[in-house]
């Protein structure tokens, strides 16, 4: 049988001794009452006080080792052991590829010579004073000084003890549940070879020790090959290495955790984080829903989706604590902080509520991220929004729907895009009570009612088309539409938009034209507001594209006239903003002016901001010939 020491001296023995741990404890297999393998001890189920003829457990002498609760790992209980020995045995086996993990929390040890492991030692390790662990090595001794051992936590040791080989590994990590342990050295040669092939006793030895130190949760498992605990990580990418087999088949074939093995552009060390499966290209950490909890409440639901990797594993730091969380902000420009975070459940989804977001700010932006092992990966490249739009009555509104449905069937007014666009609003039985919306599609002015049905259901109905009818319209992004409140209360006071924020890949060009007397409408949906201050020229883009700047903003002379943006505000026309051009003055070029400022007039400072919308006037009159053009909102500088 092994003989495994821990404590100052840390040592296994084959068969009849397995070994020392020097750090103050020493850890060791002793004893006459056995256990099999896989064995863990918690110490939470003893009794308080001695722990000598608890759960077969022996001390010398025995008052100096004691079941306690001032300092523990797991659970409620720990051993706090001050120079003594205590030992238990293992029953006879066949484990030739054994673990042993446990937590330890004591003080450094400084030997004036290194200690010389007896002839019945099979491995042995201490941490010196520096915080480094010393370890065995044949007949010699090696200083880890990769990892730096705390004086005032837990530290988590983990042995890998292959008997066929007659060679072991150390490896070591805090206190951070899941966390990924440091390698601190491999293929260290036994300190002595026996005969037999398995360990044998367990003896934890603090002899000599005036100083008290602590352990818990003490497990060694014999199926080694496939039940290695879920910390350890031989490549070095920072993934553990069963999770890497489960799902690459191999500890190498991730390239270090950066490699993207199912394309879906999220990499290997992330889906790890979030127990995705990383040759599932489906698989990833998402937001899958936000909205609002109750259509008539003013919470905001946020849905997201993980991994539900979770092996099974018998030792106390493998205890899966990995969690989901949502990281928000109320400007698209300001960083996120973590807001809501909780447990992951068996699925890999989870929830969390935003209480009262809707009435706390008029936007919201949400990413969702999860921890594990005190890593953590925020997925930033999706992000969800809330955005609020109020609808008093008897007003209207010049807007666009803010956010990004994505696909085709959900912009469409009879689908998840219509029924945010009717929050606010009163539907009615007929075409006169009914709050409608008004936006040009396909080059027509077209009109919508919302109507209800025999049922009380509202939807929207089409006006141009004859007989009762839902509005099957598909709705570009950044269309804009008149929203038109009737003298009636509605159930909600806001019209509350949820989705995906729009990108500089999913925003929609807007084609400005001369025909239809030069005016057109145009909605602002990416989250970022742009702002024009007139400190430079083109600031919005729209000259690059083909916009004309005029010579002067007095309509009395149309043919020096040049383009126009018209804001609406609080149901009335609220400013009307100039493009200056062709003055051949690099001061004045490419500026929108304000010609109702103060003082005659000065560079207009105003901002497109997300789910607003705009007149544009691009005049066919004037004496510089305009052209149609496209102006794409990621054109703005």
């Amino acid at each position: 049988m092994t003989e495994i020491t821990l404590g100052i001296r840390v040592a296994c023995r084959k068969w009849q001794t397995a070994g020392t741990i020097l750090l103050v404890f020493l850890f060791s297999l002793y004893g006459t009452t056995l256990f099999a393998l896989p064995f863990t001890e918690t110490f939470d189920s003893l009794t308080l006080g001695a722990i000598n003829g608890q759960n077969s457990w022996t001390s010398t002498p025995t008052n100096y080792v004691s079941v306690q609760t001032n300092a523990y790992y797991y659970g409620t209980k720990a051993v706090k052991i001050t120079n003594s020995i205590m030992t238990r045995a293992i029953e006879a086996n066949t484990s030739t590829n054994v673990w042993i993990d446990f937590y330890t929390w004591g003080p450094r040890r400084n030997p004036s010579s290194y200690p010389a492991p007896s002839n019945r030692t099979t491995i042995a390790f201490f941490v010196n004073s520096n915080g480094y662990v010393v370890a065995r090595n044949g007949s010699s001794w090696n200083i880890c000084s990769n990892f730096v051992v705390s004086k005032t936590a837990w530290t988590r040791f983990t042995m890998n003890l292959n008997y066929t080989s007659d060679k072991w590994s150390i490896y070591a990590c805090d206190s951070t549940q899941n966390k990924i342990s440091t390698l601190l050295a491999s293929n260290l040669s036994f300190n002595t070879t026996s005969t037999n092939d398995s360990p044998g006793k367990l003896r934890v030895n603090g002899k000599g020790e005036t100083i008290a130190g602590y352990i818990d949760s003490i497990t060694m498992d014999g199926n080694g090959a496939t039940n290695m605990p879920l910390c350890i990580d031989n490549d070095l990418d920072q993934m553990a290495d069963r999770w890497e087999i489960a799902y690459l088949r191999s500890i190498t074939n991730s390239s270090g955790g950066g490699k993207d093995s199912d394309a879906d552009s999220f990499v290997d060390f992330y889906e790890y984080i979030a127990a995705t499966d990383p040759s599932n290209s489906a698989s990833y950490l998402s937001i899958t829903n936000c909205d609002l909890a109750s259509e008539t409440g003013n919470n905001i639901q946020i849905i997201m989706s993980g991994g539900n990797y979770a092996a099974t594993s018998p030792y106390a730091g493998d205890n899966l604590n990995r969690k989901f969380a949502v990281y928000a902000a109320t400007n698209a420009s300001s960083s996120k902080t973590e807001k809501g975070s909780s447990l992951a459940d068996t699925s890999g989804s989870t929830s969390w509520i935003d209480t009262n977001a809707v009435l706390l700010s008029k936007s919201k932006f949400y990413n969702v991220a999860a921890q594990l092992g005190g890593q953590s990966y925020i997925n930033a490249s999706t992000e969800w929004a809330m955005h609020a739009q109020n609808r008093p009555a008897n007003q209207k509104f010049l807007m666009c729907v803010p956010v990004n449905h994505e696909s085709y069937s959900s912009k469409n007014l009879n689908s998840k895009l219509g029924q945010q666009l009717a929050r606010g609003l009163r539907p009615s039985a007929t075409t006169n009570g009914a709050d409608k919306i008004q936006c040009t599609i396909s080059n027509q002015w077209r009109q919508f009612y919302l109507i209800t049905n025999s049922a009380g259901i509202a939807y929207w109905w089409d006006d141009s088309v004859s007989g009762p009818n839902t509005a099957n319209v598909y709705v570009a992004a950044g269309t804009a539409f008149w929203v038109v409140r009737g003298t009636n209360s509605a159930t909600r006071t806001n019209s509350v938009f949820t989705g995906k924020s729009f990108t500089a890949t999913t925003v929609t060009n807007f084609a400005f034209s001369t025909n239809y007397g030069g005016w057109t409408m145009f909605g602002w949906a990416m989250p970022q507001p742009k702002t024009h201050t007139g400190a430079t020229a083109d600031e919005l883009g729209f000259v690059a594209a083909g916009a004309e700047g005029g010579q002067t903003t007095d309509p009395d002379f149309p043919a020096s006239i040049g383009d126009q943006i018209w804001i609406w505000d609080n149901n009335t026309w609220k400013n009307i903003f100039w493009l200056l051009g062709n003055y051949g003055l690099p001061a004045y070029d490419g500026r929108w002016w304000d010609s109702e400022a103060a003082g005659g007039g000065a560079f207009a400072r105003f901002s497109l901001e997300c789910g607003k919308a705009y007149y544009y006037y691009h005049p066919a009159s004037n004496q510089w010939n305009p052209v149609n053009f496209t102006w794409s909102p990621t054109n703005a500088p």
